[in-house]
């Protein structure tokens, strides 16, 4: 067995939290793969103390979470000692900036940077600039449950990108995102890919998924009890908790009639949960309780005993529950040489499609591979979304929607099947099946070195003579894939390059000749970026579609001769 063969599911995240850090003490690779609220998580609290700070700097319980978090890692200690300077009504911004203390001059000079970048800079600029100084996403990637944290922090950058395209202002934007807590909205926590670690998910998440092994905990956590003074029936009527003069509980008839219809439909609601939760175990189902009854082990209980089927006791051994100690880290060798000429650019490693990026214009290139900004076009990224699913499908051979979707759950199932009929297209149409009966190996890692940076990526196909290079998109612009496919031959060592516009059934053929004339123009791309030379080249082509030209001041400025009749 491993690990990507087990799931753990439970109704709410408590118990999942628990599980998680209890198995990555152990060394074992564990994702929370997906489910729960993205503003219940540690990351999203993070940005948003970090956006309410920068609205307001005399929010001192803002500030104070924000001193505490990965940001700045601040300890309890230093915070005591600045709460016993404070005076009453005292702001704690202003006791930071006068403090003297060494630990908190990093976090008074970057916060100091950012209040006077956020005159001029949109909220998810500033999230951008307060993680490139204090290596935010470098403290949260070496934490428990790293790939976790990072989905989560990008989940909450992507949010606020959404919602400051109608929203200009920082404080209205904080104090929409305040509303949206307040009244209780979900927003989906992006999803993590768990093929090679234990998936922790919740049971609503997991609906349409399978796994070898499902373990469910807890099953004897009860639901809360609840009280409420008044409860309604469209058809009944209203009831209400009332009390005598003495404060005694005076119970109506009408509302007992109405708990118990209440208890009915949440206890009905339970078995239909714990129904998804049984039925996601493909080989074996491990269910494990801390108490003898309670909860889901009631429900339970009587078909067991049907079955013939009775618990095994396990006993509590404390020192097993003690966190693991991980080892010391092995002390770093002294360097065999020193650095003495320019560093150039600085880039060392690049995925393969960041050639195309730098040939259409150098600034895009710097935008998304040097910024690491994300861009503001959200029906590219969702077209992006389809294209990666499709190679999942075509890579891994799956044929079901439901499996598909496991990939990547938020996208709608129009989505997934308009993935999986572009993969079906590729493994079933006469045009390509040629290409398949020749291939030598599918998702072939490889890297190429050119002048000191890596170049990395995935072949979709090496064939006997030639790569494939399969394709979602809805235009068709070979020339844009030239440095791609040159890679893929060059590192597959093939003297020809194909591209395969699943959407069109076209194949675009790159001959050995072609080849090497892209591997001139790549010489010169590759000499560009090691000197660091970002220089925009606006044109209408370049902008029309560019998902940087809202935050690109040398953008090309459309003419009406341009536009489209």
């Amino acid at each position: 067995m491993r690990p990507g063969d087990f799931a753990i599911l439970s109704r709410t995240w408590g118990p999942l939290d628990v599980c998680g850090e209890a198995i990555a003490n152990c060394g074992i690779p564990v994702v929370h793969a997906s489910g729960g609220n993205l503003l219940d998580t540690r990351e999203a609290k993070d940005g948003w103390a970090l956006l309410r700070f920068l609205a307001d700097p005399f929010d001192s319980i803002a500030l104070v979470g924000l001193l505490r978090s990965p940001f700045f890692a601040v300890s309890d200690r230093v915070l005591i000692n600045v709460a016993q300077t404070l005076s009453d009504g005292g702001s704690w911004w202003g006791a930071i900036k006068e403090s003297a203390v060494a630990e908190l001059a990093e976090a008074r000079e970057v916060l100091g940077e950012l209040l006077s970048a956020r005159r001029f800079e949109s909220p998810s600029r500033l999230l951008q600039l307060a993680n490139r100084l204090t290596g935010y996403c470098a403290v949260i990637g070496n934490l428990p449950s790293a790939e976790r944290r990072e989905a989560d922090w990008r989940g909450f950058f992507e949010l606020v990108l959404k919602m400051e395209r109608g929203i200009s202002d920082l404080s209205v934007l904080v104090r929409q995102l305040k509303r949206v807590a307040e009244a209780g909205g979900e927003v989906p926590r992006p999803p993590v890919e768990a093929q090679k670690a234990v998936s922790l998910m919740t049971i609503h998440g997991s609906k349409g998924l399978e796994w070898p092994v499902v373990i469910i905990p807890d099953l004897a956590r009860e639901r809360p009890n609840t009280k409420e003074r008044v409860l309604f029936d469209s058809e009944l009527g209203v009831a209400v908790r009332l009390e005598d003069e003495s404060g005694e509980a005076q119970t109506p008839a009408l509302l007992t009639l109405l708990e118990h219809s209440r208890n009915a439909r949440e206890t009905e609601e339970a078995r239909r949960v714990l129904y998804v939760a049984l039925t996601r175990a493909q080989d074996h189902l491990i269910l494990s309780s801390t108490e003898g009854e309670g909860g889901g082990l009631d429900l339970l209980v009587p078909g067991f005993d049907a079955a013939g089927i009775y618990p095994e006791t396990v006993w509590f051994d404390p020192e097993k529950d003690l966190p693991v100690c991980p080892p010391e880290p092995a002390a770093l060798a002294a360097p065999s040489q020193s650095q003495t000429g320019a560093l150039g650019s600085g880039i060392f490693r690049l995925s393969v499609t960041a050639l195309a990026d730098y040939a259409q214009c150098p600034l895009r290139f710097k935008f998304r591979h040097v910024d690491g900004h994300p861009g503001l076009d959200e029906d590219s990224s969702i077209s992006q979304r389809v294209g990666a699913l499709m190679h999942k499908a075509i890579g891994r051979n799956v044929r079901e929607a439901g499996a598909l979707a496991r990939y990547d759950p938020t996208l709608s199932l129009d989505q997934v099947k308009e993935a999986l009929d572009l993969a079906r297209r590729f493994l079933e149409d006469e045009l390509f099946s040629a290409h398949i009966e020749q291939a030598e190996s599918w998702n072939r890692a490889f890297t190429l070195k050119r002048r000191g940076i890596t170049i990395e990526g995935v072949i979709d196909l090496v064939g006997r003579d030639f790569v494939v290079d399969y394709k979602a998109d809805h235009e068709m612009w070979p020339q844009h894939h030239r440095f791609k496919v040159w890679a893929f031959a060059e590192a597959a060592q093939k003297p020809a390059a194909h591209i395969a516009y699943l959407r069109h059934t076209r194949l675009h053929k790159f001959d050995a000749e072609e080849l090497a004339l892209v591997g001139d123009e790549t010489e010169a791309l590759i000499d560009g970026i090691v000197k660091g030379d970002y220089q925009a080249a606006p044109s209408y082509e370049n902008c029309l579609h560019c998902s940087f030209a809202s935050v690109c001041d040398q953008k090309h400025s459309v003419t009406s001769c341009e536009k489209p009749a």
